[in-house]
């Protein structure tokens, strides 16, 4: 086994290979040196490691007849071998233990490894039983791939047959091997850069659906999944201001469950949640989805109807109240509770004069009413300033 170092200038590492062509002409030197110059021109121009593997394969797949080629890449305590000659001694692309055979232990010092023959005396496989458990190569130049203090591989040569690699041929070799280390630094570090951003844009999405379910949890009423007063108020701003730009109609419900306060009485206030529950399921179902439900607090909804009329807005409630006598109230299965509700309408006419807190204190003030008359009704409520307008339309 020969160890051969990587010579310390370019000057030496011409002057050896020059020396080793006493009986070569001078052309074939400088082919071979522009075939590298080539090799390693493409290699930094790979953008992926498939690329760089078919650089390599251009490079070894027809002028290596009786020897393979492989690219071995480390990765963590194992290593994987890409054939780039098309006629691989070792078959599989693994992986491979890394610290075990001959490959591991000529990797210990990351020297370049030089065998004519393992099975002359002395050299590590000489008998044909190692050979064959570790290795099936007669001769081998292994020349490792480094990256500052890092290995990153090797590039293996095999042969079946004894002396099919010299001293010029390791030489020659070493010069790609250090431009392909470039190579591999550069796509791994490109890969790198790719993971970081891959998963700074997943962290980025994580935060940005976390503040998504944030803002929804602090709009949301978490009892019945409606949304909560905050929501409630700012969607009613938007909605009277859009009646002002564009004009439409806009209804309002307020609602209420007739007799609650007894339910928590009687049954406890878990009784009571499953019935707040339930009611706000109820009103999801029966409204439309273009209206915006929402709780406004304690057992007291408000639905805003966009592009709705009194008529409208009456035909809703009549809808939502029958809906809820018909429905049966469960909390688990030995309590089936039926109720009531009382519904405030107000439609507003004249979006100019009126903001949301007045048109929660007129639906309110309806909903007053339906209670006052007994509950299990709707009220319509009407300002003094648009009875007047009524009025005056009237007469006009």
């Amino acid at each position: 086994m020969a160890l051969n170092p990587l010579p310390c200038s370019s000057s030496e590492f011409l002057s050896l290979l020059q020396s080793g062509c006493e009986e070569r002409p001078a052309s074939d030197l400088y082919q071979r040196l522009f075939a590298i110059h080539e090799l390693a021109v493409a290699m930094n121009a790979a953008p992926d490691l498939d690329r760089l593997l078919q650089c390599l394969n251009r490079a070894y797949g027809q002028c290596m007849a009786t020897a393979s080629v492989c690219l071995c890449l480390i990765e963590e305590n194992c290593y994987t071998r890409h054939d780039v000659s098309g006629c691989a001694v070792v078959p599989g692309e693994g992986p491979y233990p890394l610290q075990q055979g001959l490959i591991g232990r000529s990797l210990a010092d990351g020297a370049p490894l030089l065998i004519a023959d393992r099975l002359e005396d002395g050299n590590p496989g000489a008998t044909p039983e190692v050979q064959t458990q570790e290795h099936p190569a007669r001769s081998l130049m292994v020349l490792p791939l480094r990256a500052e203090d890092r290995m990153l591989g090797w590039l293996e040569f095999a042969s079946s047959q004894p002396n099919q690699f010299m001293s010029l041929d390791l030489h020659q070799e070493l010069l790609v091997a250090a431009h392909l280390s470039s190579a591999l630094e550069n796509l791994l570090a490109k890969q790198r850069l790719a993971e970081t951003n891959d998963r700074l844009r997943a962290k980025e999405r994580e935060l940005t659906e976390l503040n998504r379910r944030l803002q929804e949890l602090a709009l949301t009423d978490d009892l019945t999944g409606l949304h909560n007063k905050r929501r409630l108020l700012a969607q009613l701003d938007f909605e009277i201001a859009r009646a002002r730009r564009y004009g439409g109609d806009l209804s309002c419900l307020m609602i209420d469950i007739d007799g609650f306060k007894q339910v928590n009485d009687l049954y406890g206030h878990l009784v009571g949640d499953a019935v707040l529950g339930q009611m706000g399921a109820l009103l999801r179902r029966y409204c439309r989805s273009t209206d915006f439900v929402a709780r406004y607090g304690g057992d007291e909804f408000m639905v805003i109807l966009p592009h709705t009329n009194s008529l409208g807005a009456l035909h809703a409630a009549e809808k939502l109240r029958l809906k809820t006598r018909e429905h049966v109230f469960e909390y688990q299965a030995d309590l089936r509770l039926c109720l009531s509700i009382s519904i405030g309408i107000f439609t507003c006419l004249d979006p100019n004069v009126i903001d949301a807190q007045g048109v929660i204190a007129l639906g309110d003030g309806a909903l007053y009413d339906a209670k006052r008359a007994g509950g299990d009704r709707a009220c319509t409520a009407r300002a003094a300033w648009e009875d007047d307008r009524v009025k005056n339309l009237s007469i006009g």
